[in-house]
């Protein structure tokens, strides 16, 4: 024992190996064993993986990858992968949620159907929840979400992507995700139920028939280039799905069944899942449920038509050529008060999600800060009483739209009202693209991104799965998120584009229009009795359509003028105009903008 109460340590023997040898050598197959260990783990992995790609006897995932551009703030997991199909499938665990949803987004949109047969897309939407071959009873489905809630089923036909989703207790997840994979496997499209379905295509068209934003794009379509996707009706209804087609003797099921087999192939289809199972898990059901879909389709046969994996392309005709522009288009409405569009053709920046160059025009459009355009319209001149900016974009091209809501003041003055929107995009032309301002945008947006609250279940399949069919993989997460690059001159060209001769102006007026053989003069605003009055089809909105320049002589002119004039003189036309003060900067300088 040692003063210090512990026992003393001996020394020890020189370390050997099991064969006699020293230490050195050891170290040597020590790491021999360790790096054996990690072949061997890599090949229990793949053996693992394989086993786990294996389902119903075939190896029905053929890859997958982890998602990991995120925000900071979320602790779900992202998976995606690609069956043997060529289905692409992202999968995200949750392990708080007590929820399982799915959703399918397929390429296939209002932009392909048929001519003759206009919202097909939307009416297949609807027959796709009456039924599929192992279960055939058209209520079931519905019958089966209501007994595992607390969420539902729905679906949703754009332009281009038609995108069907659903949640359920998770409890039920699998049994969910095999019935809905039937939707697509093998749907039976009866016949039997076609016309009560049609008669809930019907009742939304009719709900939609006083809707003033469907009435507006009715007209705006009307007015798209002859032979264009924009031309044609997009919602379908009893006329146009069954009274038209008989009677023309075009057999609307058989069509149906056509549709599907052309257009919904795995190659077409992108599913998103959600739940607190493990995204591999759910990857490996996915597999299970989806992979046993032929890659030419669920309908495929010598009877069908093939169906293509990569959509048809509907850029052109060009719906908006200058022809078609340059519209003022006055259209009777179904609300107490007066409004203006103005719409702007640009060309499709859907690869521009990562820039995101209309949504900084939007938000210089339409922000509600000294010296917007709200500021000037509203505060200054007393023309409105607010003001937004949106835009959209596919193949047919882009679209930015400021909706004014006017004053009565507004109404009443019409072309002050266009003379101060084109006035105030003629100062931004000459500023350019604010860098300063697109940096601070682009780190706001950043910020917000990583901290941001998770989506609900339902919403986070369902978007997902859309978006699944516009960019890469990678980008999921963040795209159409966040700014991830600036790119000025893309923004300083569309804002070039932003001109009077690009742009259709709508005016929205409860008045009805002057007969035309009544005596004295209108009560609605630059109504022209001697313009024939137009008809949308199948809304059968009431509108007339001039040139811009019939309505306002001479002030094309101007506004092209001012693309050559300096800044300060546009500001100074808007304050003469208003008779009021727009502010200035210490130096005197005008400062309806940030300077750079």
């Amino acid at each position: 024992i040692s003063a210090a109460g512990a026992r003393p340590l001996k020394p020890k023997p020189p370390m050997l190996s099991p064969d006699g040898q020293r230490p050195g050598h050891l170290c040597w197959h020590g790491f021999c064993a360790a790096a054996l260990a990690i072949l061997v783990g890599s090949a229990v992995f793949a053996l693992s993986y394989r086993e786990f790609a294996k389902a119903s006897g075939k190896a029905r995932l053929a890859a997958f990858e982890e998602i990991t551009d995120k925000p900071r703030s979320d602790s779900r997991t992202y998976m995606w992968g690609r069956l043997a199909n060529n289905m692409e499938v992202l999968a995200v665990q949750d392990p708080t949620s007590t929820l399982a949803t799915f959703a399918v987004a397929v390429e296939v949109g209002a932009y392909d159907d048929p001519p003759d047969l206009p919202g097909l897309s939307h009416y297949l939407e609807h027959m796709l929840f009456l039924g599929t071959d192992r279960f055939p009873e058209p209520d079931s489905f519905d019958k089966f979400i209501t007994e595992n809630g607390p969420l539902s089923a729905n679906a949703m036909t754009q332009s281009d992507v038609t995108v069907y989703f659903l949640g359920v207790s998770n409890r039920a997840a699998n049994q969910a995700l095999d019935r809905f994979s039937d939707f697509f496997r093998a749907p039976t499209l009866n016949h039997k139920y076609a016309d009560r379905e049609l008669q809930a295509v019907e009742s939304e068209f009719v709900k939609n028939l006083q809707s003033a934003p469907h009435r507006t794009m009715a007209v705006e379509n009307d007015l798209a280039g002859a032979g264009s996707v924009r031309k044609r009706f997009f919602q379908g209804n009893a006329e146009a799905l069954k009274k038209t087609p008989e009677a023309k003797g075009i057999s609307v099921h058989a069509e149906l069944r056509k549709h599907f087999a052309r257009h919904y192939c795995p190659a077409r289809m992108r599913l998103a899942t959600f739940g607190p199972a493990a995204a591999l898990d759910q990857l490996g059901a996915a597999a299970e449920a989806f992979g046993g879909i032929p890659e030419a389709g669920g309908l495929a046969g010598k009877d069908m038509p093939p169906c293509s994996s990569r959509r048809p392309s509907y850029a052109k005709p060009n719906p908006w050529s200058l022809e078609n522009l340059g519209k003022w288009v006055d259209i009777l409405g179904v609300t107490e008060f007066s409004s203006m569009n103005i719409n702007f053709a640009l060309p499709d920046v859907t690869d521009a999600y990562e820039s995101l160059p209309l949504w900084y025009l939007t938000f210089v459009l339409g922000h509600e800060c000294v010296n917007s355009l709200l500021y000037v319209l509203r505060d200054v001149r007393g023309l409105a009483i607010g003001v937004s900016a949106s835009y959209s974009t596919d193949e047919s091209g882009a679209k930015l739209v400021l909706s004014l809501a006017l004053s009565e003041a507004g109404r009443a003055k019409l072309q002050d009202v266009v003379d101060t929107v084109y006035a105030y995009i003629a100062q931004l032309r000459h500023e350019g693209a604010n860098h300063a301002l697109y940096e601070s945008l682009k780190d706001s947006q950043e910020l917000g991104w990583a901290w941001r609250a998770p989506s609900d279940p339902l919403s986070t399949a369902t978007d997902l799965a859309e978006k699944m069919t516009r960019m890469p993989r990678r980008d999921i997460l963040w795209g159409e998120s966040v700014i991830r690059q600036l790119d000025p001159e893309r923004v300083s060209g569309l804002l070039s584009l932003l001109a009077p001769e690009r742009s259709n102006i709508f005016f929205i007026d409860p008045t009805p229009f002057h007969p035309g053989d009544a005596p004295g003069a209108s009560a609605r605003p630059l109504d022209d009795a001697g313009v024939e009055v137009s008809s949308a089809p199948y809304f059968g909105v009431q509108y007339k359509v001039r040139k811009i320049d019939e309505v306002f002589p001479s002030a094309l002119k101007r506004w092209k003028s001012w693309d050559s004039s300096s800044r300060d003189d546009i500001v100074g036309f808007l304050a003469r105009g208003s008779g009021g003060q727009i502010g200035e900067d210490g130096g005197g300088r005008s400062a309806l903008l940030p300077k750079r």
